[in-house]
C-alpha cells in the first residue's frame, strides 16, 4: 500500500442494514414483463421483450418508465462503457410484493459489467462534485443484483488521489419522505477512485444517501439491505448507509 493511500477493501461482503431493521429479501422473480438488454447483439429498436430481441444500451432504460413487478435483465457477456441513471419518476418504481428488478442473465451466471470511466454526474447533489456507475434516485421497490461495476476516471492511476468523488452504486433519496424495499444484492463493486478526503455523502463503493431540506417530512429509507457484495478497490469509503440532512434532530 502506497503512503497516504486511502482504500476500503470489503471481501465477500454479506451485510444486512441494521437501519430500520429491514428485512432480508427472499430471491424474488419476474411478476411483471421482462426486458433484456445485449450490448453486443442487441438493437434499441428492439422489443426488448425476449432474448432475441434485446435493447442494446442503458440509455433506452434510461427512456423507458418501468411498472410493478418488471424485470430489466441485462446479458452476462454485456460491458458498458455508460453510467445509468433510474429516477423513481421517470422509470417508475414497483410495489410491495413486486419490486422491479435490475439484474443479469446468461447460461454461465455471469456479471454484466457497466463501467462509469469516472462519469455520471450526480446533478440532484447541489455544490457536490459527485459521480456515480449506476444511480437510483427517489424510487421505492427496487431490487439491484449480479452486475459488476467499476468508476475509474480516464487516464486515472487507482495508486493517485483524484479531487472528484466517486461512487460505484448510489442509492438517493432528496425530500422524498419514506424511500423504502430496496435491495442490494451479489454485486462486484471495484476499481473506484474517489477522493481521499470525503467520506459521507458519495465517494466509493455503494451508497444510501438521505439529502434534501430538513424540514416537512422527513426523508427516510426504510427496509433496505446489502448482501453477498464483494467491493474492493475503492476510495474512500467501501459501503456507507446513514448520511442524511437530518442528522441534527436524529435522538438515539
Amino acid at each position: 500500500m502506497k503512503k497516504n493511500q486511502i482504500w476500503s477493501v470489503v471481501g465477500l461482503l454479506t451485510l444486512v442494514i441494521p437501519m430500520l431493521f429491514g428485512i432480508l429479501p427472499e430471491k424474488t422473480e419476474a411478476a411483471g414483463a421482462v426486458y433484456y438488454v445485449n450490448a453486443n447483439d442487441g438493437s434499441d429498436n428492439n422489443t426488448g421483450s425476449s432474448p432475441d430481441q434485446a435493447w442494446a444500451t442503458l440509455d433506452k432504460l434510461e427512456k423507458t418508465k418501468f411498472e410493478p413487478g418488471d424485470t430489466i435483465r441485462l446479458h452476462e457477456d454485456s460491458v458498458f462503457e455508460d453510467t445509468l441513471v433510474l429516477d423513481g419518476e421517470a422509470n417508475g418504481e414497483g410495489a410491495e410484493g413486486a419490486p422491479i428488478i435490475l439484474e443479469s442473465y446468461g447460461d454461465a451466471g455471469g456479471k454484466a459489467a457497466i463501467n462509469g470511466n469516472g462519469k455520471g454526474y450526480v446533478d440532484q447533489m447541489e455544490k457536490k462534485d459527485i459521480y456515480s456507475t449506476v444511480t437510483l434516485y427517489n424510487a421505492s421497490h427496487w431490487t439491484i443484483r449480479d452486475l459488476a461495476i467499476t468508476n475509474i476516471g480516464p487516464g486515472e492511476d487507482m495508486n493517485e488521489m483524484s479531487n472528484k468523488d466517486r461512487v460505484g452504486l448510489y442509492v438517493l433519496a432528496k425530500n422524498n419522505g419514506l424511500t423504502q424495499d430496496i435491495h442490494v444484492d451479489n454485486l462486484d463493486v471495484s476499481d473506484v477512485n474517489g477522493s481521499w478526503n470525503a467520506k459521507d455523502i458519495g465517494n466509493g463503493g455503494i451508497f444510501f444517501t438521505v439529502t434534501g431540506t430538513p424540514a416537512g417530512e422527513v426523508t427516510r429509507f426504510h427496509n433496505i439491505s446489502v448482501t453477498n457484495c464483494q467491493v474492493e478497490n475503492v476510495t474512500r469509503t467501501g459501503i456507507s448507509v446513514g448520511a442524511t440532512v437530518y442528522g441534527d434532530i436524529i435522538t438515539s
